[in-house]
């Protein structure tokens, strides 16, 4: 079975709302505020799960990523469904956001085509060649591109990625960007029966400084929308055991409770 937001822990049900609000709105993405092991990452991942693709989206993703190995032999299989990125905050500009210097063309997309016309993805018949690899967002079209630690990111980094999603347009990924409430993550209250929660020891100019820090650059993206996880209901341990606690229902009755609320 594929992942879903019915495996989510339902206090995570106000963020997965919050999502789908952002997403609804036409929002680039949204800024998710947590400490570890609340579950961040898990929601992103899930996002995918959201997002319905047309032929047309599922055949330029395969192009796409057809093109985006070296050589045949390290060839990884197209997603089946919506991408889904998550770079390190080391990475690089060019790796995040590079242009290619040559862009896919709609006759690319022809299944009766046996290479790209733009000369992205290279002949089997032929051998094989070097190609141009496709940037990280790119890479993410049509899906989610989770940036994870958002405040480590060189300002250089997500400068090039909001150029790139903006000349993407319409097939640009939903940002996910993930950061700590303080330096240390353990800003938030703390939740009851935690075994692995620790004080935290930040000073306040500390914090006020690494809350400019995400503010700054979660606005080089655009990113207007935040959600802050909540430390209630967690388990004693950083990983929730599989089928362990309430879950959240799954996305049509969340749609559903959303509309009753809005029509109240």
């Amino acid at each position: 079975m594929p992942p879903s937001v019915t495996d989510l822990p339902a206090r995570l049900e106000p963020a997965v709302r919050a999502v789908i609000a952002a997403r609804d709105a036409g929002e680039p993405g949204i800024l998710m505020i947590r400490s570890p092991g609340l579950g961040a990452s898990m929601l992103a991942s899930r996002i995918p799960t959201m997002i319905d693709l047309t032929e047309h989206q599922r055949r330029w993703i395969a192009v796409e990523h057809d093109a985006s190995t070296w050589t045949w032999e390290s060839k990884s299989p197209a997603p089946t469904g919506a991408p889904f990125q998550a770079p390190h905050y080391t990475i690089s500009a060019p790796a995040m956001a590079a242009r290619p210097h040559r862009a896919h063309d709609v006759r690319c997309l022809n299944p009766t085509t046996p290479r790209c016309l733009c000369g992205l993805a290279s002949d089997r018949s032929a051998g094989g060649h070097v190609v141009t690899k496709a940037s990280v967002c790119e890479l993410a079209r049509f899906g989610v591109l989770l940036l994870d630690e958002i405040e480590e990111f060189q300002r250089s980094t997500l400068e090039a990625a909001r150029e790139r999603l903006t000349r993407m347009g319409p097939t640009a990924p939903f940002v996910v960007a993930a950061a700590r409430p303080c330096p240390c993550g353990y800003g938030a209250p703390e939740p009851a029966g935690s075994a692995y929660w620790r004080d935290c020891q930040c000073s306040a100019d500390a914090i006020a400084r690494h809350v400019a820090r995400v503010q700054r650059h979660a606005g080089i993206l655009r990113l207007v929308r935040s959600v802050v996880l909540p430390t209630n209901g967690i388990a004693s341990r950083p990983t929730e055991p599989a089928g362990g606690g309430p879950r959240c229902p799954d996305l049509a009755t969340i749609r559903a409770a959303m509309a009753a609320e809005r029509a109240a």
